[in-house]
């Protein structure tokens, strides 16, 4: 609504691939942007009958960013932002959403707004935050806290690869797809952050995460691997949204 323009990336099936199946749209996390997905994701469900729609958020990759900007958004503006979005879908879509752009999908999807098919959170940053996620990593590894803290205040995986493998890749991934990823993060990662982390408590937690307001299904995931989100932050989410749609766990 104010002007601001917002990256899309969109992955249509062929004819032969039509399904009538809900499309998808990608929310991307911190430093990330519609390119993310368009790599393996889009492609992927493409492939099976999905339109698919990738976004980046305000300020982040391609999307519009103002001159002096500090901070891309809040929790509330880049969720308000995802409904412009929603809305322009001509039936609801299902959102997959990973790390604080899980938490801004979390948000959305706690409020009446326009209507989702689905939810897929992936490696998503859960209700509470990310508070207790850094004192159990600090409490594991005072060496991992410090390279990840490291890594994200001085955004040291655009200058080196190994530091792009530690924080958002496998250690077994291929050589040289992580220097693909590498330098598409070099070309693409915002200077403006996503979100002010300092600031994030003061919009958490989230009051009621995933209420079932449009009969929206939720699926959750992560990797035990992760040195980022880790496995007890996933089970967080799983938990809380078991509760909100009155499932079993």
């Amino acid at each position: 609504p104010d002007g601001m323009a917002l990256e899309k990336v969109e992955v249509t099936p062929d004819d032969q691939h039509q399904t009538g199946r809900p499309p998808v749209l990608f929310v991307h996390g911190s430093y990330h942007g519609a390119w993310c997905w368009a790599e393996k994701w889009q492609p992927y469900f493409a492939d099976r009958g999905y339109e698919t729609v990738s976004i980046s958020l305000r300020a982040q990759a391609g999307s519009e960013r103002a001159d002096g900007m500090k901070c891309a958004g809040t929790l509330t503006s880049h969720a308000d932002d995802i409904e412009d979005v929603v809305k322009s879908f001509a039936t609801p879509p299902v959102m997959v959403a990973h790390s604080f752009g899980g938490l801004i999908a979390e948000l959305y999807a706690s409020q009446p707004r326009a209507p989702l098919a689905g939810v897929a959170l992936v490696a998503s940053v859960p209700p509470s935050g990310n508070a207790a996620i850094i004192q159990r990593i600090t409490k594991r590894s005072v060496w991992d806290s410090a390279r990840i803290t490291w890594g994200f205040i001085t955004k040291s995986f655009l200058k080196s690869a190994a530091d792009t493998r530690f924080l958002f890749f496998s250690p077994d991934l291929d050589e040289a797809e992580l220097l693909t990823y590498h330098r598409l993060l070099q070309d693409n990662a915002s200077p403006v952050p996503l979100l002010d982390v300092r600031n994030l408590s003061t919009e958490l937690p989230i009051a009621s995460p995933m209420d079932v307001t449009y009969n929206c299904k939720a699926f959750v995931g992560g990797g035990a691997a992760d040195c980022v989100v880790d496995v007890p932050a996933v089970e967080e989410l799983a938990h809380v949204l078991s509760r909100a749609g009155g499932r079993d766990q």
